[in-house]
């Protein structure tokens, strides 16, 4: 083998390209080292720091010195999740011009290092591990401690554990903005007192054994809110039969009433309106009775639907919002639900969840981005508290003051849920209760294959199912809340919003006012106790493993798309709207599967079973050609040149 000149210069040229190349590939790291833009595909730019972030960073007053202490050997998922929090930091610092800064803490590397991450009670987990012999568990750390100081000040913020999937640039905000807050949480309350959800507990009996007062319990419950809530906020419990609502409640949960407001009580919520404080009310027209008379014959209590009247109809009607007594089914876009179903097996006793699709549990896809509270949502479907005999959904919609407000624009309302396109609602009327429609009754309407559009001579969706409304919003009882006597001049002047003089006569009692309010209304009563009580029973642990594949993971994104919403809901609440352009970010994506026929969803299957492989496959043998073919023109060219 003979080396031309030719050859020398061509493996020449090839070092030199090499070497360009590395050359290049070195300045493009050591240039992007120093920088801190990255290249973001994502739909909603979940790697990038959002601008509340960047604001919150250069915000920093002080000194903030983030401590990651994190195990070193860690699985793949866990290291990504290092690397993450460690690009997440470096942009922090960047905008924080030196305010903040960090270092990773390895906790196993001495005693001091982990006496130190236990001095910030970070806990250390179980992980298990496996090799081809043996199972072990080893306790690892992946937690953060952050801490202000300032003219000798200083605070302390922690985040127990980093996992993957989690929302790190929320964790990490929403702990520099604690750390920055002087004046302490706001304070969000829930109201009770009004059959709602938390009357069970308060109104429990007493107990010999486990001897609890009410403060004591009411205390406990207003802990587990804060830890619900990431314990941003400080939750207090009102008893609206006790008196007024604070003024130092900023914002007011009333989840599922049930009791009969008196005038008083709708008095006291009406001037905490009047106020401008905002409410987020959670209704229902109907409600599940318990019926205890077969008690004594031994029968179990029974649970059946009711109607549900408290007197908050004509509150919400007075400022604009109709609750309409109705029940909305969804043929097409029906949430996966299931129902248990027991069984033997030779001596062994079988349980299983057998997943079906119930019309009377809708998703809710028609969601107006417009509103800050469902940014980037794309799905909802609210959790039932009884799935055997669920109450249907119902419907709201504005009377024609509210109409006429918005196009005079004094009022903004944004209807910030809808039912979709297909679905369809039964109206309540003299003739007709609907409480809940039951399958039996939906049987006869739905598809099949040879009618698979369901023939229904009702009312057709879409229809309202939350909506805000901010701005002015009239008094719902005369005087404005309040009579000439009960309200000092100063409480009478910011409610009417008219500057009295002294020597004017006091204005007449009956006359309504307005003011500048902010309300949520959400014509579901019953899905936030069900998230938080997990009544629900596909919800318990123990039905989750008898779940199938499929279904678990539904209901489990079902699951955080509500706890999503219902955090941003007391963002909301507090007028707090960063946090929740960053706690939406992020978040799982429903795959709309609703609006694609059987056809098409076989395709989808089988493609992504055997498409893809198919068309490697294909490529692979396309390519041997294009070389064989390539191949075989240069031995003929060489052949003909001899």
């Amino acid at each position: 083998m003979s080396i031309t000149m030719r050859g020398v210069q061509r493996g020449f040229a090839n070092i030199i390209w090499v070497g360009l190349v590395l050359i290049a590939i070195v300045l493009i790291n050591l240039i992007a080292g120093r920088t801190i833009n990255r290249l973001d595909l994502t739909r909603d730019q979940r790697f990038t720091l959002s601008e509340p972030s960047i604001r919150a960073a250069q915000e920093i007053e002080g000194q903030v010195k983030v401590e990651v202490f994190f195990s070193t050997n860690l699985p793949p998922q866990l290291e990504q999740s290092r690397r993450d929090i460690n690009d997440l930091l470096a942009e922090y610092a960047a905008h924080s011009d030196g305010k903040l800064t960090y270092q990773f803490i390895d906790p196993g590397a001495n005693e001091g290092d982990r006496a130190r991450a236990d001095g910030y009670d970070l806990p250390a987990w179980a992980l298990q591990q496996s090799s081809e012999s043996e199972l072990s568990v080893r306790y690892v750390y992946t937690g953060a401690a952050l801490t202000w100081d300032e003219g000798g000040q200083s605070r302390v913020e922690i985040i127990p554990q980093i996992l993957p999937g989690m929302n790190y640039e929320y964790e990490i905000t929403r702990a520099v903005r604690t750390l920055m807050r002087e004046e302490g949480p706001t304070t969000l309350g829930f109201l009770y007192g009004d059959g709602g959800m938390f009357d069970q507990f308060l109104q429990m009996p007493f107990d010999p054994q486990n001897p609890q007062a009410p403060e004591q319990i009411k205390a406990e419950l207003e802990n587990q809110l804060g830890q619900v809530f990431d314990n941003l906020y400080q939750f207090e419990l009102v008893d609206i039969r006790a008196g007024e609502i604070p003024d130092r409640i900023k914002g007011l949960f009333v989840v599922g009433p049930t009791a009969q407001f008196d005038e008083e009580m709708k008095r006291r919520l009406d001037q905490y309106v009047m106020k401008g404080h905002p409410v987020a009310m959670f209704v229902s027209p109907y409600r599940q009775e318990t019926l205890q008379q077969f008690q004594q014959q031994g029968f179990p209590p029974i649970t059946v639907p009711a109607s549900n009247r408290t007197g908050l109809e004509e509150l919400l009607e007075s400022y604009g919002v109709k609750l309409n007594r109705d029940a909305i089914i969804d043929f097409q876009r029906a949430q996966v639900s299931a129902e248990r179903q027991e069984g033997r097996m030779g001596r062994m006793r079988m349980v299983q969840w057998i997943p079906f699709l119930d019309p009377r549990l809708p998703e809710i896809t028609n969601i107006d981005h417009a509103s800050v509270l469902v940014p980037n949502m794309d799905l909802l479907a609210f959790p039932p508290l009884d799935r055997a005999t669920p109450l249907s959904q119902s419907s709201l919609s504005l009377t024609a003051e509210a109409v006429q407000a918005r196009e005079a624009s004094q009022l903004e309302i944004i209807e910030v849920l809808r039912s979709s396109d297909s679905s369809y609602r039964f109206v309540e009327d003299d003739q007709n209760t609907y409480e809940s429609v039951s399958l039996d009754m939906l049987e006869r309407y739905l598809p099949t294959q040879q009618n698979p559009q369901p023939t229904i001579d009702l009312e057709q969706g879409p229809f309202s199912i939350a909506m805000t409304l901010e701005g002015e919003i009239s008094s719902a009882l005369p005087g404005g809340g309040g009579s000439a006597d009960e309200l000092d001049d100063e409480e009478d002047d910011y409610l009417s919003g008219v500057e009295e003089e002294n020597d004017e006569e006091e204005e007449p009692a009956h006359l309504d006012r307005t003011a500048e309010g902010r309300l949520l209304v959400v014509a579901n009563g019953y899905w936030v106790e069900s998230l938080l009580t997990g009544q629900d029973p596909l919800m318990s642990r123990g039905t989750q493993m008898m779940l199938p594949g499929g279904l678990r993971n539904t209901v489990q994104q079902y699951r955080a798309s509500n706890i999503l919403f219902l955090h941003n809901i007391a963002d909301w609440l507090a007028q707090d709207s960063d946090l929740v352009r960053i706690r939406s970010r992020g978040q799982v994506a429903f795959l709309d599967t609703a609006a694609v026929g059987p056809g098409a969803r076989k395709f989808y299957q089988v493609f992504n079973i055997a498409g893809i492989p198919a068309i490697f496959c294909v490529l692979g043998v396309l390519g041997y050609f294009i070389r064989r073919t390539r191949r075989a023109r240069i031995t003929q060219l060489y052949s003909s040149g001899k």
